[in-house]
């Protein structure tokens, strides 16, 4: 019965999520037991739904980062050379995979992610794994796994469109169109912008204080074709991105500031998907270029270039899956995974130095779903990570975890694996700092979670974890090379609860402990890393007519280059509104304007005011 019913609320979504095959139309926002997944679909990754395109809306977010912002399993913040990263239970950039419908878009060069680069339009649902990834998501992945999945190109013509303005000051706007043409093609067209001129803290070099607008302009835009052949399916996929932008400066004198000029990425993915009886096949081809000019500034003044750089970079890959329902009960997935990657660095100071290399990694791996019991599940895979011409050897690498989910309101799963991953381009061939000697990433991890529903306005969830890195990639004692400086070893617990989730008024609050100790590095020896965070939010809405939504987030002390961090609190707050088909949003970030640093000597942002206005048209 449970399993009928599963089966039914999947049958019922009516507006899917896209996959590199388009071979599945889509998960849908209500919690099933494991024991009523279908094991006839595809293995997909062990991730779990955390926010939807929906949600998204009623806050005013308008793009990934802003979207991780509100998960609080995940720590988001600005990165030195640009952008945003990821953190998960202290894994980062080059650790966290970064999947886009199943397909891994990890920047080509750093190793993290430019969460501004998908259209808020285009974003179904995000999902997020605390765990390593599994052996059958491919290389890499040892920290933990964030996966966007958007929305499918087929169903019903619609029009979709978000507009955001701030006193930062900034704007924003994206619009998706999607509908069927000619040939039984289903296409979604999107595309979008971002204009921001954020006042940040510098100092001249006479040591007076001034500020520095951040100059950012973005430019996205994509195209995602499907067609159904039969049986059959495929999908084209078509992304540019287009940016510049100035990187916050530390508050001191004479401090650097880094300007990208210009920086263009493009990727293309194709996907194929086929079922026959009980065996399904899916394929995916990937490609991403990166062109990035940029200009290092001496100081706040911006009159004299310490140095100017050009990077190129690609990333060409793809995997094939099978996937055979051997029994009821019983589905085995075997997959195998190639790319291979290239960089080139070119850094004018006062004479010119260029640097450049590649790296491949292929993985085969074999996986299995297997029902035991009716209250017992077990999930399975074991991998080869192979790379190729890096001067590593392979390594071993699996996932597995039980799953105890009795007649009884609540479900416990313990996890095991060991993931490792290549050092990113960066980490390789970066003038200055790069190592090309340097040796693989390891992870080794264990968690033991329970979720429950004890009551219906009730639902918590906790887990424990330890995890154990082998090989750290950070600047060595002297901040001159990148290298493998140590094994860490991290261990905490997590714990949420929802209340109300469904009612008019409801809310929440969630907890995260860690802490992280290294024989070589010495007690703090992760940057960034706090021990302690927390959320308390509270959300009410009048039906379907609008609604409020209030946190509070605190965020321990953390280490920062020998420098402690002070902990800090922020107060955000979005008020919606919804009128027919459109949604307007309020939102402000960091309400009472609280001072923080965002790394040592940079200062966080203040208090920022949104207004955002989104709508569907069908």
């Amino acid at each position: 019965m449970i399993l009928l019913q599963a089966i039914t609320l999947l049958a019922a979504q009516t507006d899917g999520v896209a996959t590199a095959s388009a071979a599945i139309s889509g998960d849908v926002a209500y919690h099933v037991h494991v024991h009523a997944k279908r094991l006839s679909e595809p293995a997909r990754v062990d991730t779990s739904l955390r926010i939807t395109g929906e949600e998204l809306a009623e806050r005013g977010v308008t793009n990934l980062a802003q979207a991780l912002e509100l998960v609080p399993d995940a720590t988001v913040r600005p990165q030195g050379r640009g952008g945003f990263q990821v953190n998960i239970r202290g894994a980062r950039k080059g650790s966290v995979m970064i999947l886009v419908d199943g397909v891994p878009l990890s920047d080509v060069y750093n190793g993290n992610f430019d969460l501004t680069s998908i259209p808020s339009t285009d974003i179904a649902e995000i999902r997020v794994s605390l765990t390593p990834a599994s052996p059958l998501d491919g290389p890499g992945g040892n920290g933990g796994v964030v996966e966007v999945r958007t929305r499918a190109a087929t169903g019903k013509s619609e029009l979709r469109g978000d507009f955001q303005s701030s006193d930062a000051p900034s704007g924003y706007g994206a619009i998706t169109m999607r509908g069927a043409l000619p040939g039984e093609v289903y296409a979604r067209l999107s595309g979008g912008g971002n204009v921001a001129n954020r006042e940040m803290a510098a100092v001249l070099p006479d040591n007076e204080r001034a500020t520095i607008a951040e100059d950012s302009r973005t430019l996205i835009g994509g195209l995602r074709l499907e067609r159904k052949f039969g049986r059959a399916r495929g999908s084209l996929d078509l992304a540019a991105t287009r940016r510049r932008f100035i990187v916050p400066p530390a508050e001191a004198e004479n401090a650097e500031v880094l300007r990208v000029d210009n920086e263009d990425l493009f990727r293309a993915v194709a996907g194929f998907s086929a079922r026959a009886g009980a065996l399904s096949f899916t394929m995916n081809a990937y490609g991403m270029m990166l062109d990035r000019d940029s200009r290092r500034f001496r100081d706040a003044s911006m009159t004299r270039v310490r140095s100017t750089e050009t990077l190129n970079a690609y990333r060409a890959g793809g995997s094939a899956q099978a996937d055979l329902l051997a029994t009821e009960d019983l589905r085995l997935t075997f997959v195998a995974h190639l790319q291979h990657e290239y960089a080139s660095n070119g850094l004018q100071t006062m004479r010119f130095i260029e640097a450049e290399g590649n790296v491949s990694v292929a993985e085969p791996a074999a996986g299995l779903a297997w029902e035991l019991t009716d209250w017992l599940g077990f999930d399975a895979a074991v991998g080869l990570a192979i790379p190729l011409g890096a001067g590593a050897s392979p390594w071993p690498e699996a996932k597995a975890w039980f799953t105890f989910h009795p007649e009884l309101p609540f479900e416990i799963r313990l996890t095991g694996a060991q993931k490792g991953r290549v050092p990113v381009l960066r980490e390789r061939y970066e003038i200055g700092t790069g190592n090309p000697e340097i040796d693989p990433e390891t992870g080794t991890s264990a968690e033991l979670s329970i979720e429950s529903e004890p009551f219906s306005f009730l639902r918590f969830m906790g887990s424990a974890f330890y995890r154990r890195t082998g090989g750290l990639i950070r600047l060595n004692a002297d901040r001159t090379l990148l290298d493998n400086v140590g094994d860490v070893s991290i261990q905490g617990f997590e714990a949420r609860a929802d209340l109300a989730r469904d009612e008019a008024i409801g809310g929440g609050l969630a907890y995260a402990y860690a802490d992280a100790s290294s024989t070589e590095l010495g007690e703090d020896p992760l940057d960034f890393f706090p021990g302690h965070r927390a959320d308390v939010w509270i959300n009410a809405r009048h039906e379907d007519h609008g609604g409020v939504w209030l946190r509070l987030r605190y965020t321990g002390a953390r280490p920062d280059a020998g420098e402690e961090l002070d902990p800090y609190v922020t107060f955000d707050a979005a008020v919606f509104a919804n009128y027919e088909a459109l949604t307007m949003t309020v939102r402000a970030e960091n309400l009472f304007d609280q001072g923080y640093e965002l790394r040592s000597f940079v200062p966080g942002f203040g208090r920022t005011l949104y207004l955002s206005i989104g709508g569907v048209i069908d």
